[in-house]
């Protein structure tokens, strides 16, 4: 069996446009695409976290569950939920 060497294939990163040999990280959802490994540390991982934050802002007026809601689904028989 041959052994094949394996070239140093550069990438451009979407983001800084710098060469990079680094496997490459999904860009979005900044940009379609990959990213070097600073872009996704400091670019791209925040922008995911302030997406996340702000999808929870829409659970804030989101009625909580009763006690016997909870209590029922945390049983044995999750379909046993009272009716709201």
């Amino acid at each position: 069996m041959e052994k094949t060497e394996l070239k140093d294939t550069y990438k451009i990163c979407t983001l800084c446009g710098t060469e990079f040999k680094e496997f490459g990280n999904n860009a979005m959802p900044i940009k379609e695409g990959i990213c070097c490994d600073w872009c996704d540390e400091n670019k791209v991982i925040p922008a995911r976290i302030k997406e996340i934050e702000l999808d929870n802002d829409i659970y804030k007026n989101y009625p909580k569950p009763s006690e016997e809601e909870l209590a029922a689904l945390k049983s044995d028989e999750p379909d046993q939920l009272p009716s709201r």
